[in-house]
């Protein structure tokens, strides 16, 4: 009897189909087609070459470097509108307060504004169409709600130029500081990491990094039944050779695996 040969049923390959509007943020006179500029365009069949000349050329009389959203409409031949809106809010007060990185805490202070800063920065962009109609008193209030997001305080006096530059002094040491420890808990958490794995069996040091993937929730919906089941198996082993509080300490998750 002669062997039943089973071919194989090839997958289909599903075609992602992407919009004919791709909103996106480009830093004046840097388009490039680096990630993720260019393979945005690609996929959508647009020739990145000649999209990031036309966007460099359009924005050769901005500051190199300004965020600027972007809208890109798509034509069924491949060819493109670009619509260029004023820089982003947060950038432009940023760069109105003089500061490089916004807050880290709730309550933290970056920077200070003056009212006379917020209109300003408002009418340049009531020019945009999509704020086209809209009172300059309502654009203000927008700009103030990001300034709370940064951690830029707005007053309603004209500042101090000396009080001023006595706080970006001394924010620049606070800056250095917290770039500092935050360099230290990166490179701490690193040396840990290694002398935990080193700890550990050798057939175990695959579980950890199971485990590693483990702690970003934005990718388990992802996941398959089957990878469950095994990093499951695994966890079990793991709770066999050691003690609840010493698998917390090697795989520091924040999942039940359970429910599989």
């Amino acid at each position: 009897m002669s062997a039943k040969i089973v071919k194989s049923k090839k997958k289909e390959i599903v075609k992602v189909i992407h919009g004919t509007l791709l909103k996106t943020n480009i830093r004046a006179q840097c388009a490039s087609a680096a990630p993720p500029l260019g393979p945005m365009l690609g996929q959508r069949g647009l020739n990145v070459a000649n999209f990031c000349k036309d966007f460099n050329k359009d924005t050769s009389h901005i500051v190199n470097g300004a965020v600027l959203p972007t809208r890109i409409s798509i034509k069924p031949d491949r060819s493109y509108d670009i619509e260029i809106c004023s820089p982003a809010t947060s950038w432009l007060l940023m760069q109105a307060a003089g500061i490089t990185r916004g807050k880290t805490s709730k309550n933290e202070i970056v920077g200070k504004l003056s009212v006379k800063h917020i209109y300003e920065i408002a009418k340049v962009k009531s020019k945009d169409k999509v704020l086209v109609g809209v009172p300059l008193k309502e654009i203000c209030q927008q700009i103030i709600r990001t300034c709370r997001i940064v951690g830029i305080e707005v007053q309603k006096n004209d500042l101090n130029p000396q009080e001023l530059k006595d706080f970006l002094d001394q924010r620049k040491v606070t800056v250095s500081a917290q770039l500092k420890e935050l360099s230290d808990k990166k490179a701490a958490k690193m040396r840990n990491d290694e002398e935990l794995t080193d700890q550990c069996p050798p057939g175990l040091k695959r579980c950890i990094n199971v485990f590693t993937v483990l702690r970003n929730p934005s990718i388990l919906p992802s996941w398959k039944p089957s990878y469950w089941t095994t990093a499951y198996n695994q966890y079990r082993a793991m709770r066999e050779l050691f003690n609840n509080d010493e698998v917390a300490q090697i795989v520091p998750i924040n999942h039940d695996l359970s429910i599989v």
